[in-house]
């Protein structure tokens, strides 16, 4: 879990929750959900994008200078050597950022 800043602009500090499944992965998926600071209702939901997905996350800084704080879902899989990944998302818009992509 990490507090993001405020990302739906009602004023209030908005929380990054990541639900990882760990060893269950194959059949329980993980994902990541952002929620109201003020409401406590989903904002949005990332689905897992890899094995390992949603085991940290953190918030990242306005990384686009678009005044919304970004964040950060990473992990690496369970019990395995293959390293892990670091995803950077859209405070704003909520997909992932593309690297070298503008705009």
């Amino acid at each position: 879990m990490s507090g993001l800043g405020d990302i739906d602009l009602d004023g209030y500090p908005d929380v990054l929750v990541g639900a990882y499944s760990g060893a269950n992965a194959d059949t329980v998926p993980s994902y990541v959900n952002c929620y109201s600071g003020h409401t406590g209702l989903r904002i949005r939901n990332h689905p897992q994008e890899f094995k390992g997905f949603g085991q940290s996350v953190a918030r990242a800084g306005d990384t686009d200078a678009d005044g919304i704080p970004d964040y950060l879902i990473a992990g690496t899989p369970f019990n395995t050597p293959v390293p892990g990944k670091a995803l950077l998302f859209s405070g704003f818009r909520g997909p992932r950022f593309t690297p070298g992509a503008k705009g």
